[in-house]
């Protein structure tokens, strides 16, 4: 996020607000296939808990692996509805 909002403002870009603000409000980002906890420390750091959709990458990777890794992941036990469910509630509007 940084480099490219680096990048945007030396090239002259004259945006209205920031690219993070931009991003932040139109984009969501999902586990699929990284069921890493640092990755996902970084995406909760970068975008909030709110922006966070839990997803696998089959037939890539097991379902299980990520439904295990989401189980054990070092989240509190309302962060971890958030991401298996609420968030995309939320978005879908279901």
């Amino acid at each position: 996020m940084w480099r490219t909002t680096e990048n945007i403002t030396r090239a002259g870009s004259k945006m209205p607000r920031s690219l993070r603000d931009y991003y932040k409000t139109h984009f969501w980002l999902t586990t699929s296939g990284a069921f890493q906890d640092t990755a996902l420390a970084c995406s909760i750091a970068e975008m909030g808990i709110e922006r966070i959709l839990f997803a696998v990458d089959w037939p890539y990777i097991d379902n299980a692996q990520g439904t295990s890794w989401l189980k054990e992941a070092p989240l509190s036990n309302n962060d971890r509805a958030l991401i298996a469910s609420g968030n995309a509630k939320r978005l879908l509007k279901l």
